[in-house]
């Protein structure tokens, strides 16, 4: 996979994620994570808020290129709940 077509599957990953977040989970964009840089073979999206408005939550989820891997999906949630924080990365994983 080209670069062009990783900036496509990025902005397609990033697409999914926010509503996945935004509207099951009530979580939204911190700051400007959503804009992607096309310089990186990287994109870091950061997300908060709470979930089903009970629980605060935080995600950083990094999607990189690398040519013998492909595409990879990291992500990280933090809350207050352990079991809610592992609930939600197993879902976004």
């Amino acid at each position: 996979m080209d670069f062009i077509g990783f900036y496509w599957v990025l902005l397609g990953f990033i697409g999914f994620y926010w509503v996945l977040m935004d509207f099951y989970i009530g979580l939204a964009v911190c700051g400007k994570s959503d804009v992607i840089n096309p310089n990186n073979n990287y994109h870091t999206l950061q997300l908060c808020g709470k979930y089903l408005d009970v629980e605060e939550v935080l995600v950083m989820g990094i999607i990189g290129f690398d040519a013998k891997m492909g595409c990879v999906l990291k992500s990280k949630v933090r809350s207050k709940d352990e079991f809610l924080s592992a609930s939600i990365n197993e879902s976004i994983s």
